[in-house]
């Protein structure tokens, strides 16, 4: 069996067939795939997968790269989702400090919050 944890259906690159290929993963054996968030419009996406499929989850969001994006209202969104039934794990989150596309400040602050 096997569980992609790390998955991004979300991403505009599937537009064209998102459906298409997260039915194409289970009927090679995935069993289970975990759609990893990246910003707000990704959290609707990876929630709106999960209760398309059975067997897509979703994890929760707002990439360090896109820190400048996050206010209380954001962090309060994510809270709510967090709660939904199908998302079981928060990311992408963290610090990122490869690309520099937000200040290092700012994902300090966030990441901490």
């Amino acid at each position: 069996m096997l569980f992609d944890t790390h998955a991004h259906y979300d991403d505009s690159k599937f537009d064209i067939d998102r459906h298409k290929a997260v039915k194409k993963a289970y009927e090679c054996g995935v069993a289970y795939i975990i759609n990893a968030s990246s910003n707000m419009a990704s959290v609707v996406e990876s929630i709106t997968l999960s209760q398309e499929f059975d067997f897509v989850y979703c994890a929760v969001g707002i990439h360090p790269h896109y820190a400048e994006d996050m206010n209380d209202n954001t962090l309060a969104a994510l809270a709510e989702f967090a709660s939904r039934k199908k998302v079981v794990a928060i990311g992408e989150i963290g610090l990122d400090y490869y690309y520099d596309n937000a200040p290092r400040t700012i994902q300090k602050h966030w990441f901490i919050k």
